[in-house]
């Protein structure tokens, strides 16, 4: 399902540049787990093939600016706050996002990858030729657990 993407909606929800120094921006949620809409996230093992998928990917046209190379601790931390569900609202968010979506089997594996100490990259998609764009990239540079997060549509892409 396409549509139709504000400008510069990446920029908001970007992890590493927030207003208050050292503190990540929260990204976009839904049922309390995150959801980086139009955007592709993607898993890469090491730092060197992650930087250099980086690299490609701004080669292959996207900006700067839309895309993020996030090291394993940094995403453990961000992460932090949608694993503290204490009150009765988060817990039925918690129990109505495993009953009826994968968004918390998608949280749960790039928590775990990020723990393993791998890097994730995000890269702004918001349209299907960028979104192949962008696939094509991070497989080269042996990307896994890839996925496009569109407006009530995950994708798999490896």
């Amino acid at each position: 399902m396409h549509h139709q993407t504000p400008e510069n909606a990446h920029a908001k929800h970007r992890p590493r540049h927030s207003q208050n120094v050292g503190r990540a921006n929260m990204p976009p949620s839904s049922l309390g787990n995150p959801y980086p809409l139009d955007d592709v996230v993607a898993v890469i093992d090491d730092r060197e093939s992650a930087e250099q998928a980086v690299r490609s990917l701004i080669d292959a046209g996207l900006s700067d600016g839309d895309v993020d190379l996030l090291d394993g601790p940094f995403v453990v931390e961000a992460a932090r706050p949608f694993r503290q569900r204490g009150g009765r609202l988060q817990r039925i968010e918690a129990w109505l996002s495993a009953a009826f979506s994968d968004d918390a089997a998608n949280a749960r594996i790039y928590d775990l990858e990020a723990a393993r100490g791998h890097y994730l990259v995000v890269a702004h998609a918001p349209r299907p030729e960028v979104v192949e764009r962008v696939r094509g990239v991070l497989h080269a540079h042996g990307a896994h657990d890839m996925r496009h997060f569109e407006l009530l549509t995950v994708t798999d892409l490896w």
